[in-house]
């Protein structure tokens, strides 16, 4: 089985309106910044997507739903920092866009245990299926 993979990006364009984000946080992540990239651990891999997105949820301002929808997604798997922003609020819209979502609760982080527990325990009760990477990779009969 052969599924595709998208990374998101989080950093806003050098002159890109940061919006309320900016108001709220008072600095946000620019494309210069080291901390925009994607860890080298986990580099994509040739034809693999990475979306920039300016917000928290990967689907406001991208054409993410357009991408799955081209590519006969149905499912979402939801892995990542922050559980309580970036995961949920795309975690959230996934399913507003009528994907089954799975959040992986050991392959999200947040800053504290409270945060993290608190956000999946509310995707739990509307909008994703938590599970484990080991249960992750068993429903996907051990593919990446």
């Amino acid at each position: 089985m052969n599924l595709p993979v998208i990374f998101t990006r989080h950093a806003l364009v050098e002159n890109e309106d940061p919006g309320i984000m900016g108001r709220w946080w008072g600095d946000v992540i620019r494309e210069s910044n080291p901390l925009s990239q994607i860890a080298p651990e986990l580099e994509p891999l040739p034809g693999e997507t990475v979306i920039r997105k300016s917000r928290y949820s990967a689907f406001k301002g991208t054409d993410l739903d357009s991408i799955l929808l081209d590519m006969g997604v149905t499912t979402v798997i939801i892995t990542g920092v922050l559980t309580h922003l970036c995961c949920e609020s795309t975690a959230r819209d996934a399913f507003m866009h009528d994907f089954d979502v799975y959040a992986v609760i050991d392959a999200t982080a947040s800053y504290t245990e409270e945060l993290h527990m608190s956000s999946l325990r509310t995707l739990a009760d509307g909008f994703s299926i938590p599970v484990t990477t080991q249960e992750m990779i068993s429903l996907l009969g051990g593919t990446r």
